[in-house]
């Protein structure tokens, strides 16, 4: 079996992100110790982004091309 990758409460979110990056995986759970305190996602790194974007006042747009 796998060793589950965790994280400890005080990781600073760009450490988490990086992890998740890294590893390429959609979610990462979170201890206090060996209890399980909560599970960082995707989605919630994604609203973290959203907001700093919202509160910067950046407007910014960003084209996707598929070279084929």
């Amino acid at each position: 079996s796998k060793e589950v990758i965790t994280v400890s409460e005080d990781t600073p979110l760009e450490e988490a992100a990086r992890i998740m990056a890294d590893q390429k995986i959609g979610g990462l759970p979170v201890m206090q110790g060996k209890t399980l305190s909560g599970i960082i996602t995707e989605t919630d790194l994604f609203k973290v982004l959203m907001e700093l974007l919202g509160d910067a006042g950046l407007v910014t747009r960003y084209g996707l091309y598929i070279w084929r």
